[in-house]
């Protein structure tokens, strides 16, 4: 069998579903209330990739019964060339509902007869609910463009569609795995439930939205530990990575990039580099006292190429740093060059720990969402043992954010594509700016940090690391303009 994992050892149930089963409770109701005649047209399942969503649909759809016609990427259908993909989605859509007595008028002809069930196979069909399963999706890069406004008015159509009585619902379950790229969400790199269906299909009261977290830690080492004893019955293997890599592969809430991960460990089979023995039953020994065990070379190898891989994910870590500002000795003292004597209040004695030419390979996220986050977070780390001290390091850490501030492309374009250069010199811009932020911020602080507590913060609160507001306010400021 040649599949990879994520498909050879899916979930057989729900039973072994690493979602929260109080979403899967909520998709559930939501298919049971539609079939039992409650005017759902629209079910928007959205959240990071890897979190479940379309393993969710499956199985539920399995245990209920529920047949699900599922639509194509269009380019892997033959078609005659000359009709858009939007009209085949829009014919997609209509043909489905006049299979289940949805009264839609469509002006297009466009056959999809490779699409949907033969017209012979309809009557024993409609014996048996069924329900669209949509997961490809045009771009979002121009609000305004006739693909978008073409899926949008097929959608509202479906929605305003009334459905004859001898006849069961056939609701749509829309998978949207969205990406945020940048700190002001109305560029075009966004990709959104907002975005793709815009205010009113947004509101609309016959359209749900549930949406899915990263999967939690504790279902995602269950899940993984489920499929080595799985793939260990069909191989025969008898050692597999141990609990420590598991753990930190269990990190990333990403299911999908996790099981992957571990194929790909896997793939230099059971040669007795990996220091835990698959078990078929319930161990005895618990999981801390497992994950004390020491490392094979080969393990430390791979959590090497782990930590690497899913450095990406810690943006507060990143972020971390940076406003700690650890220093530490040069190698070379007299190779360290220091400021003339007339400037004694920038001479540093001791170097960064933190490489910005190292932290910007590692980053996980784009660098005008972590400037945003190092703009949230370095004013609690500007104490000093005076006022005027204190005031200074924050002088010096916000005129170097306003200098990288001036220089990111955000600022140029305003949410547009108004930057007419190239792919490498926006990425060039992008890399200046978090360089002049990174570097003023590290330079500006003091050392020792010593973190403050927050104004009217808990307990504990200066530790903590908080997520910028300014992406929030972006996010509103687009509803709100649509």
């Amino acid at each position: 069998d040649g599949r990879p994992w994520t498909e050879r050892f899916a979930p057989a149930d729900i039973s072994e579903l690493a979602v929260h089963k109080r979403k899967a409770a909520d998709v559930r109701g939501w298919l049971e209330a539609t079939f039992k005649g409650k005017r759902h047209k629209i079910l928007v399942l959205k959240g990071p990739a890897g979190t479940g969503k379309t393993t969710t649909v499956r199985l539920l759809a399995q245990e209920l019964g529920i047949e699900l016609l599922e639509w194509r990427d269009p380019g892997a259908v033959e078609s005659d060339g000359t009709t858009s993909a939007a009209a085949r989605f829009e014919e997609f859509v209509v043909r489905a509902g006049k299979l289940s007595g949805l009264k839609l008028t469509n002006g297009s002809h466009v056959n999809t007869k490779d699409l949907l069930p033969p017209v012979s196979e309809e009557n024993d069909r409609k014996k048996r609910p069924q329900a669209i399963l949509v997961e490809e999706f045009p771009n979002t890069f121009s609000r305004t463009s006739s693909t978008l406004q073409s899926f949008r008015s097929t959608l509202a159509q479906y929605v305003s569609a009334t459905v004859s009585n001898d006849s069961m619902p056939t609701p749509m379950i829309m998978v949207i795995s969205e990406t945020l790229l940048s700190t002001n969400t109305a560029t075009a790199d966004s990709f959104t439930a907002h975005r793709l269906l815009g205010p009113e299909l947004n509101t609309n009261p016959y359209i749900n939205i549930i949406e899915f977290n990263p999967i939690a830690h504790t279902y995602m080492v269950k899940a993984l530990e489920t499929i080595v004893v799985k793939e260990a019955r069909k191989s025969g293997r008898r050692r597999t990575p141990g609990p420590q890599i598991i753990e930190r592969l269990a990190e990333s809430g990403d299911i999908r990039s996790a099981v992957s991960s571990l194929e790909f460990l896997c793939v230099r089979g059971d040669d007795g580099q990996w220091s835990s023995k698959v078990t078929f039953t319930k161990p005895k020994t618990s999981r801390l006292s497992k994950s004390l065990a020491p490392l094979t070379n080969a393990e430390e190898e791979a959590m090497k190429l782990i930590s690497n891989r899913e450095s990406s994910l810690g943006i507060f870590h990143a972020v971390g740093k940076v406003v700690y500002n650890k220093r530490t000795d040069p190698e070379h003292r007299s190779g360290l060059a220091q400021p003339p004597a007339w400037l004694p209040q920038h001479r540093r004695s001791k170097m960064p720990e933190t490489n910005p030419d190292t932290l910007i390979d590692e980053l996980g996220t784009d660098t005008s969402t972590f400037v945003a986050s190092l703009h949230e977070n370095y004013v609690l780390s500007c104490g000093s043992a005076s006022a005027e001290e204190t005031l200074d390091s924050m002088s010096g850490c916000i005129d170097n954010m306003s200098d990288a501030d001036l220089m990111s492309l955000d600022r140029i374009s305003f949410g547009t594509r108004a930057f007419s250069g190239s792919a490498a010199d926006t990425l060039r811009q992008d890399e200046l700016a978090f360089q002049v932020a990174v570097r003023g911020v590290l330079f500006s602080l003091p050392y020792p940090v010593h973190r403050a507590e927050p104004t009217n913060g808990r307990r504990g609160d200066a530790f903590k690391m908080f997520y910028p507001a300014s992406l929030r306010l972006w996010r509103k400021r687009e509803e709100l303009e649509e």
